[in-house]
């Protein structure tokens, strides 16, 4: 393999750190959000809620965002499972526009380091795992979905977080951490449950699943001790049934096969039942990659497949909106491990998910509705990638370095420098 000199490499070191610092910038911009039209409120009051004993999964909720904020409060529930409380009661030590100031300065700490956690995963030496954190943090910063997570407070970063702690966790066998990254993304039901389908079918996987669902109900015990666990379960569930009444959370305003079904067909897909065809068909990529691939048991293989088959099942068959797509910059890391049309559907995927409402405005595709469209076919470019490297055999490596990333062609290069 081809190497690179020191300076050539020096060189596009400099324009990633130019690009990263650009980034940096771009995604400050957006740390004071719109305190009085943001997601982030329901969090606060939540933890207002809570922090005085009471229960955040009944009407109190709504009847302290209306006294706060008028008949135009939003969200109408809490939607977030128990362990959530933990997030919400730091946040209510503050007033609303300071705490979404810094909600959102952890946000954009988060997606730092869940890139430099991606970089550690897939490349081989310092400066490759470099040049890869720098590229998946610059897709997070100059991205759509940071922006709107940031405008609305939203949890994109968290999951964004969680699946760059799995991928480090499982590369290094860190059943342990692995576990919590569990925990964390189930924060996000719809993603954390297509990340347990596809981790149940590899090594280890089980105790993963079983060792978050221990994190997540331990860490939820106060909240089911202050009001009862038959009170916050049946509260819980309840909220989530309102999902099918709030029109922003409808398909047609979502992503994935659900937003292209409900716009072709006129037909609303039930969001839960695709959460689990989502983590059944994950389940069934990373078992097809390891039958493929029998004779290549690295953890960095595996977990580039897990990785792969969690990210293109989420965004393919879970309801999502934009600001959630933080997720698929995982997939940013894993382009120069895919080959053919796996990297290729890659690509286009991710580019038309960078800034979906660009491409929407160029077709003429106006409102929340036409870039739901254009980032679902972004969504289903990108699980075709997944669907191709399931189905595609390894490339034969040559040294232990070889299982990494050979970043754009030049992985002899860094090792050299």
């Amino acid at each position: 393999m081809g190497g690179v000199s020191v300076r050539t490499l020096d060189y596009r070191l400099l324009a990633g750190f130019g690009l990263a610092i650009l980034g940096l910038i771009f995604l400050l911009r957006g740390l004071h959000g719109e305190p009085t039209h943001s997601d982030f409120r329901g969090i606060w009051i939540a933890g207002h809620i809570w922090a005085q004993g009471q229960d955040a999964y009944g009407p109190l909720f709504v009847q302290r965002g209306v006294a706060l904020f008028g008949q135009s409060h939003n969200p109408v529930m809490w939607p977030y499972p128990p362990h959530a409380w933990l997030l919400a009661l730091g946040s209510q030590r503050f007033d609303l526009s300071a705490g979404l100031f810094w909600w959102n300065l952890m946000g954009a700490a988060l997606a730092a380091i869940g890139a430099w956690l991606l970089g550690q995963a897939f490349a081989a030496d310092q400066r490759a795992r470099l040049v890869l954190a720098i590229a998946v943090f610059s897709f997070v910063a100059f991205s759509t979905a940071s922006g709107g997570a940031m405008r609305m407070g939203q949890t994109g970063f968290i999951a964004f977080f969680g699946l760059g702690l799995l991928a480090w966790a499982m590369v290094r066998r860190k059943i342990a951490v692995a576990a919590v990254a569990i925990s964390i993304l189930m924060l996000k039901p719809q993603i954390g449950l297509v990340a347990c389908g596809a981790l149940l079918v590899v090594p280890d996987g089980l105790a993963i699943v079983a060792g978050g669902a221990a994190i997540a109900l331990g860490a939820s015990l106060p909240v089911l001790f202050l009001t009862g666990p038959a009170t916050v379960a049946a509260g819980y569930l309840h909220n989530l049934a309102l999902y099918r009444t709030i029109p922003y959370d409808l398909p047609r305003s979502m992503t994935g096969i659900g937003n292209l079904v409900a716009q072709i067909a006129g037909v609303d897909l039930p969001a839960i039942g695709m959460t689990f065809v989502g983590a059944a068909v994950a389940a069934l990529l990373v078992r097809l990659h390891r039958w493929r691939n029998a004779d290549d048991p690295s953890p960095v293989a595996l977990t580039a497949s897990l990785m792969m088959a969690i990210v293109g099942a989420t965004v393919g068959f879970a309801f999502l909106h934009i600001y959630d797509l933080m997720i698929v910059a995982p997939a940013v890391a894993l382009v120069p491990m895919l080959r053919g049309g796996a990297r290729w559907s890659a690509i286009v995927g991710l580019a038309m998910l960078v800034r979906p409402e660009n491409i929407a405005h160029i077709l003429l595709l106006h409102g929340q509705h036409g870039e739901a469209t254009v980032a679902s076919i972004g969504c289903l470019t990108l699980f075709t990638g997944a669907v191709a490297n399931a189905l595609m055999a390894n490339k034969p490596q040559q040294s232990d370095d070889a299982e990494h990333v050979p970043l754009l062609g030049v992985q002899a290069g860094f090792a050299a420098g």
